[in-house]
């Protein structure tokens, strides 16, 4: 049998989770899964289910954070690297939905931890989105304005899409994505039909 590492123990205990949703699942699944006693899991987790749930977010964050930097360093355009990084996330998230087996249910369940546990997360997310909105601002793309209020109203917008767009038919994933951008990057009202500010 192979040695019980606080790894192995993070992917049992994410398949768990997939499976039973976050207010189901148990130590004992997990223990069960690895073959082992409840008593091994608290060695490595002392803080029990609580811990080892706050670990596999965080490492599941770290995960799809960098596959967002990853897609944001692959283009040239602020817009592009936007729509990467954000494609990135919802399609990390979908692989895991189909990996794992999530239904709806259990998503939005796991969702809800997620805004509980997911500061680290969200600052990470949100410091890669200011960088593509200085790159853009520096560049003359995007407008002057907060780079944090740019981009905590990014965040919001994906969160409040993310379980709709997670869960989405193939192909609608991305066009939905496309449109919000369109809407973000050029708004809904006409130049000539006048406005506020900005």
């Amino acid at each position: 049998m192979a040695r019980l590492t606080r790894e192995r123990i993070l992917e049992a205990a994410r398949a768990q989770l997939g499976r039973y949703g976050p207010r189901k699942m148990s130590l004992a699944d997990v223990a069960r899964a690895l073959g082992v006693s409840k008593a091994a899991l608290y060695h490595h987790f002392p803080g029990g289910k609580h811990e080892i749930l706050g670990a596999v977010l965080d490492a599941e964050g770290d995960r799809i954070l960098a596959r967002m930097r990853a897609a944001a360093e692959a283009a040239s355009d602020p817009r592009e690297r936007f729509r990467g990084a954000v494609l990135a996330r919802l399609h990390h998230l979908a692989w895991l939905r189909e990996v794992l087996g999530i239904g709806k249910e259990v998503g939005e369940e796991i969702r809800a931890l997620c805004e509980v546990q997911e500061r680290r997360f969200a600052a990470g997310e949100r410091a890669l989105f200011e960088a593509i909105l200085e790159d853009g601002q520096r560049r003359g793309i995007f407008r002057d304005a907060s780079r944090e209020r740019l981009a905590r109203g990014v965040q919001n917008a994906l969160r409040d899409l993310e379980t709709t767009l997670v869960f989405a038919e193939d192909g609608e994933t991305e066009a939905t994505v496309d449109e919000l951008f369109d809407v973000l990057f050029y708004g809904i009202v006409r130049p000539e039909a006048g406005g506020r500010e900005p």
